[in-house]
């Protein structure tokens, strides 16, 4: 699966999901985070802009928790 798993019609809807592209495992590739309705989901880069299966990262930060784009900003940092 590519980059189409955190489209509008998978329901990631501007306005209310959010995406970023860091390198969150620090492997040199760009990977997608996506801070959906029920949590935050990770889909790993290969390098050769190809992403993985995107899988739960997190069960915090969605929607359905309160975290709003208008209110509540998430970024991804790495550290």
């Amino acid at each position: 699966m590519g980059t189409g798993q955190f489209g509008t019609n998978t329901g990631w809807l501007p306005g209310s999901t959010q995406r970023q592209v860091i390198d969150i495992n620090c492997d040199g590739y760009l990977d997608i985070v996506g801070f959906g309705t029920g949590a935050t989901y990770v889909a790993l880069g290969d390098g050769k802009g190809h992403f993985g299966n995107a899988f739960v990262g997190t069960s915090e930060f969605g929607t359905n928790t309160g975290w709003r784009l208008d209110s509540t900003q998430r970024l991804v940092e790495r550290v």
